[in-house]
């Protein structure tokens, strides 16, 4: 067994219920399989969205972004949670590792 990393956007009222958006959208598009290397492998989220902003103010939208997602993969792992933020009104960016 594996591992990939992810990086995808998703809408909702509120990171939790976005995130619950892609994991059905990937649970709908790959299946139920444990180890079917999307988001739905992951255990759930945590709200960085407070670092992303910071990185964005310093580093404007591209590099802050990228450095953002850098630290994201850096610091999550397959099975565990994987870190989100509001990127727009009611989007929000996942990145993390996904079980293949």
């Amino acid at each position: 067994m594996g591992a990939r990393t992810f990086i995808e956007e998703s809408e909702g009222k509120n990171i939790y219920i976005a995130y619950s958006n892609a994991v059905g959208d990937a649970l709908y598009g790959y299946g139920r399989d444990q180890y079917n290397g999307t988001i739905s492998t992951t255990s759930g989220v945590l709200d960085r969205t407070k670092l992303l902003k910071e990185f964005v103010d310093d580093l404007g939208v591209r590099d802050g972004r990228n450095k953002w997602v850098r630290l994201a993969i850096d610091n999550t792992e397959k099975y565990s949670d994987c870190w989100g933020a509001r990127v727009g009104d009611d989007m929000y960016l996942f990145v993390g590792w996904a079980v293949t």
